[in-house]
Parts: C-alpha cells; structure tokens; sequence
C-alpha cells in the first residue's frame, strides 16, 4: 500500500489513485481505498483486520466459509471467476 500511495515509487500512479471530484460527487471503487480502511481499521481495534471482520461480520452472518487469505480456504471448494467464450463459460 505504501509503495501505492508514495510519489516516485513503482506502483505509484496518481490517474489511478486520486480523482479529480468531490467525495460523494460520484462513485468510483478503488482497491487502495479498501485497502486503507482495513488498515484504519487494524489502528483503532485489537488484533487484525481479518480477526475483526471474523467477528464482528463473518460470524454474526453465519458466513462460516468465508475470509480474506486464500491460505485459510480448502481451494477446491472456491468460487472462481468465469467469462462467457465461444458460447460457454471458462474458469
């Protein structure tokens, strides 16, 4: 994240970091942003932002099969992204 957010560094580039609008003027999804609200979060709350999502949303909703590091899931259970080609879909 830091190498993101830094001038001068490889991942840097401020047309996909900064937006020229208002916040709340409109909608746009940025990662970094996520990114940077688990890291706020880990700041203000004990433990990891893993641990907290586990318990204050994941358990709460019953989502017993869901998480944030792949390490954590049996990969033969996961959902996987698909697109539509040559009249059917490919994982």
């Amino acid at each position: 994240m830091k190498r993101c957010l830094t001038p001068g560094t490889i991942d840097y580039d401020p047309t996909e970091t900064w937006r020229n609008f208002l916040p709340g003027a409109r909608y746009h999804y940025s990662n970094i942003g996520n990114a940077l609200a688990g890291y706020a979060l880990e700041r203000v709350v004990p433990g990891t932002f893993d641990d907290w999502c586990v318990a204050n949303l994941f358990t709460p909703l019953s989502m017993s099969r869901t998480g944030w590091q792949l390490a954590d899931h049996d990969v033969n259970v996961l959902a996987v992204p698909y697109a539509f080609h040559g009249g059917g879909f490919d994982a």
